[in-house]
């Protein structure tokens, strides 16, 4: 296609008929080379980008540690609790590694607060909301992304005082699981 192209410079000395036959094919070859350079441009900039793992992440890792801590306790009681703690570990694993990973949902509630943890396969989130109580703190959200990036802060204090309260499974549908207060 560069070949093409040299004649181009020299159109000057050729005469209307000769330049205006071959201005076509030229125009196609100046746009099929645009192209190309834009895809390279792009190959570039995504060669470039952060790798993808969060196994460095410490907002990451404290998550993980909660979703197995909080669910461990529970699982004793419970084998739907247990299959579930199985299976959010794995989609957390697979999240980190940058695989395509599943869906879930729960949370920890006692009548004044809520703590949820929701994954929805490309962003995990972790939220408290309520009363504010001596106990427990004020409303926070934290998202962490798949190329970890995170957005807003978490009280650590929440995640550490779940006793008392009932455990809410809600998705996937397989392991929906509402915990009794008298199973506490």
């Amino acid at each position: 296609m560069l070949c093409d192209l040299i004649p181009s410079r020299d159109a000057r000395n050729y005469d209307f008929y000769t330049v205006a036959a071959i201005l076509p094919y030229l125009t196609f070859t100046l746009d099929a080379l645009g192209e190309i350079r834009d895809e390279l441009h792009a190959d570039m900039e995504i060669a470039d980008a952060k790798p993808c793992s969060l196994h460095d992440n410490t907002i990451y890792k404290r998550i993980f540690s909660f979703v197995a801590e909080s669910l461990a306790d529970r699982e004793k009681w419970n084998v739907t609790v247990a299959g579930f703690r199985v299976y959010a570990m794995q989609q957390l694993r697979k999240f980190s590694q940058c695989e395509a990973a599943e869906p879930f949902e729960f949370s920890f509630s006692d009548g004044f607060s809520t703590l949820v943890c929701h994954f929805d396969g490309d962003v995990l989130e972790l939220s408290s909301a309520g009363e504010e109580t001596e106990n427990r703190g004020t409303a926070w959200n934290l998202t962490i992304g798949r190329n970890g990036d995170v957005y807003g802060n978490m009280d650590t204090d929440d995640l550490e005082n779940i006793e008392g309260m009932s455990l809410s499974i809600d998705e996937p549908d397989e392991y929906c699981y509402f915990e009794k207060e008298e199973e506490n």
